[in-house]
């Protein structure tokens, strides 16, 4: 089996379209296989060269169109962009695409001047990096990532011709943080990424599970942090809102629920908070609803431990008092009481008192008295 690779840029060509076509008709290319098809819709600068993936349609061969953040509603749109027929098409969708392991977190800072202290105040203390593991700051704006970047002495990717982006990375094997803008969405599968921290609120909820989802790729418990001001614009020119802008305003300006819950009703259609979720890592929000719960189960409780000692010590108290209250038996004085004699014994008992009589010498008899009590002359 071989697979070649080839950038989209390239396989549109008219000319790389030929030697595809020769090559399907030869029997050799089973399937084409492309990857992230959600930038079809979403992207606006991979919008052009994937729309022209339609010139692959003429070759009869199976494609197989790989995304894990494209919403279910949106898959008609798709298939109409890759001028793909929906009976033909046959879907096989995971029942959760949020990663069990990802914690997301929001904080909406107060200023767009305070943003920089309090990504540098979470890299410095709040993710503190273990040896070999790794951190990414996305940037909405190039300019905005370049400064914190040069200012914080950490290396910067972005999509711009002048940027090249397997130097960058190399670059970064030997450090813990990277900035980047979106170049770094897609393609990049390293295992040890444990935290992201957004500079201001993502475009959308595509891009937001997109680059969270470069954390984490180890099943190892990894955090995503979004620092922002203000939410995310809604453009009135594209009203089908495939990527989710109105979803991540929800998200940002509604934080009294699961972070869960909006993301799975957008691309998997299903409502699912952490609780609900299988082995999932609590969001921001759900930690502090189970800190809470843990905290009024903890105080309710004491409360009841508190109302059982009052009981008992209530019982006990007025057994106390029905104790004090009843008047002690007297008991017979021995200051004038008759003490037997052992002759008063004797009589009680029937016991003859001893006869002196004469021995043969004329001698009396001598009480000889025995260890148990009794006696006898001799």
């Amino acid at each position: 089996t071989r697979i070649a690779f080839c950038q989209l840029e390239l396989a549109t060509a008219e000319d790389i379209i030929d030697q595809i076509e020769q090559i399907a008709s030869s029997g050799l290319l089973n399937r084409i296989v492309i990857d992230e098809i959600h930038t079809v819709l979403y992207d606006g600068h991979y919008r052009e060269p994937l729309t022209r993936l339609r010139k692959l349609a003429v070759i009869d061969v199976p494609f197989v169109l790989l995304t894990a953040t494209l919403p279910p509603s949106s898959q008609d749109a798709l298939a109409e962009a890759l001028d793909l027929i929906p009976d033909d098409v046959r879907v096989v969708r995971a029942p959760c695409t949020s990663p069990p392991n990802i914690v997301f977190q929001v904080v909406k800072v107060d200023h767009p001047g305070s943003l920089a202290d309090n990504v540098i105040d979470c890299m410095r203390h709040d993710f503190k990096l273990k040896k070999d593991e790794k951190g990414i700051i996305w940037f909405c704006s190039k300019r905005v990532g370049q400064e914190f970047s040069e200012q914080n002495g950490i290396v910067f990717a972005h999509g711009g011709p002048e940027c090249d982006k397997e130097k960058i990375l190399n670059e970064w094997k030997d450090e813990t943080w990277i900035g980047a803008t979106t170049c770094l969405s897609h393609g990049i599968n390293i295992k040890n990424i444990r935290f992201c921290i957004f500079f201001d609120a993502p475009f959308n909820m595509a891009l937001w599970k997109q680059q969270s989802g470069r954390i984490g790729r180890d099943g190892q418990r990894s955090i995503s942090r979004v620092y922002f001001c203000r939410p995310p614009r809604f453009d009135s020119k594209d009203p089908a809102d495939h990527g989710g802008v109105v979803d991540m305003r929800d998200v940002l300006l509604n934080p009294e629920q699961c972070l869960r819950i909006t993301a799975g009703l957008k691309f998997d259609g299903v409502a699912t908070t952490c609780f609900a979720s299988p082995n999932a890592d609590l969001c921001g929000f759900c930690a502090k609803r189970y800190v809470s719960s843990s905290i009024f189960h903890l105080l309710s409780l004491l409360m009841t431990i508190q109302r059982e000692v009052n009981k008992l010590e209530s019982r006990l108290d007025r057994s106390s008092n029905s104790i004090s209250a009843t008047p002690a038996r007297e008991l017979p004085s021995t200051r004038d009481a008759h003490v037997p004699s052992q002759m008063d014994i004797d009589d009680e008992c029937g016991i003859a008192p001893p006869v002196d009589l004469p021995d043969q010498k004329g001698k009396q008899k001598e009480d000889v008295f025995l260890d148990d009590g009794d006696y006898f002359h001799v």
